[in-house]
């Protein structure tokens, strides 16, 4: 029965350090993600900012 217990407990740590190793890498990639939105809609500030000047020097 001990040995059995621990071959159970073993088991439940690999599972926990996967679903940990897992939810960390979802994070990584939502990360990764938001950034390169910020990077799209700085850009395209920048080009509204760029043609509204434009548009004021006319």
């Amino acid at each position: 029965m001990d040995n059995f217990s621990l071959i159970i407990t073993l088991f439940e740590l690999i599972i926990l350090i996967i679903v940990g190793y897992i939810v960390i890498m979802i994070v990584k990639k939502v990360r990764l993600f938001a950034t390169n939105n910020l990077f799209i809609s700085n850009k395209k500030i920048e080009e509204l900012e760029q043609r509204i000047s434009r548009l004021e020097k006319k």
